[in-house]
């Protein structure tokens, strides 16, 4: 009895991606010459790509439970021509319906923002919050209350953008997020280079732009689902470590003391570093360095702006002048 009532829940899982399958046949957008066009089809081409993974997915399954992920890529193929509906109709991007078994996620535009102001266990310590978001604020997860419209964009799937400088003389910090991952790269004067190599882990960059004459810098994204893309000031809304940062990935963070020791940990990952930048947002000295999972410490002569270059999960702490025997530490030292 077991053993058919896991057949009959198959049957019905592959019965659901024939019918999503034919759902996609019966669609046909036709360009409109609005600008809607480039995101309408890319809405299709995620579906497609949902039935696609599906199919893929569901091959050696045995029961339900096994499915699950079967049953996430048609919920997300399902959404992504719900999107590609709305655009097309010039109706409201749709909430995401929660999968048999699975949590929700949500996936629309004012979901994504509630999401990224919402309180976390990783927000960084120390960090200043703009105005009106207090605590619940995590840098570079949004970008900042009051950013012009000209410096920021989102959107799902792929589109080329073009962001305005917020001061051309002065540095910025280039900062790309996606939510279900992607590539990102960077165009033009900039030189051309991979913020995000498309088949990465990675969800989320951090780049310093030098200052430089031009006043604005595209970049080139192609995301699997929604993404944002900003820039901001290198003087405002900057974490700022007073004891204790924790994230993932590459970042952007600022010291305001005076001379003190600081401890970085990563947990397995590539290639690992901590860098000064100077003030025209160009790299400066190193202060620690490893690979896989490694810790070790550098020395901070005042205050200093520093960018943490990495593909894990990491942590830095402020030492604060004290005299601990360093080398008495478990584990790989840098």
């Amino acid at each position: 009895m077991f053993r058919r009532r896991r057949a009959d829940e198959l049957a019905l899982v592959d019965a659901d991606i024939t019918a999503f399958g034919e759902e996609l046949a019966r669609h046909a957008f036709v360009p409109t010459g609005q600008d809607s066009d480039a995101l309408v089809f890319a809405d299709y081409e995620r579906a497609l790509d949902a039935y696609e993974q599906a199919k893929r997915d569901f091959a050696g399954d045995r029961d339900r439970e096994d499915a699950q992920d079967v049953l996430h890529a048609l919920a997300e193929g399902r959404h992504a021509l719900a999107c590609a509906e709305a655009r097309a109709a010039g109706r409201p991007l749709p909430a995401r319906r929660p999968v048999p078994g699975l949590a929700p996620a949500p996936m629309n535009r004012t979901d994504l923002t509630a999401q990224a102001y919402s309180a976390d266990p990783r927000t960084a310590r120390g960090a200043t919050p703009p105005p009106g978001k207090g605590a619940h604020w995590r840098p570079y997860k949004i970008w900042p209350p009051g950013t012009p419209t000209g410096q920021r964009a989102e959107a799902t799937g792929y589109q080329m953008v073009e962001l305005v400088r917020p001061d051309p003389g002065q540095p910025a910090l280039l900062v790309v997020r996606m939510d279900a991952g992607g590539s990102a790269q960077l165009l033009g004067h900039e030189g051309m280079r991979h913020l995000i190599k498309r088949g990465s882990n990675a969800r989320r960059t951090v780049v310093p732009l030098p200052a430089n004459d031009f006043g604005t810098v595209r970049v080139k994204v192609a995301g699997h689902g929604p993404w944002r893309v900003w820039l901001q000031s290198l003087d405002e809304h900057v974490p700022v470590l007073e004891s204790k940062l924790n994230s993932r990935g590459p970042y952007v963070f600022r010291y305001l003391g005076g001379p003190a020791t600081i401890r970085a940990t990563q947990n397995d990952g590539g290639t690992f570093w901590l860098e000064e930048l100077t003030d025209d947002g160009e790299p400066g000295q190193r202060l620690i360095a490893g690979k896989g999972t490694c810790n070790g410490k550098g020395r901070l002569n005042g205050p200093a702006l520093i960018r943490v270059r990495s593909s894990a999960d990491w942590t830095v702490t402020l030492v604060q002048g004290t005299r601990r025997n360093w080398s008495s530490e478990s584990g790989r030292r840098i």
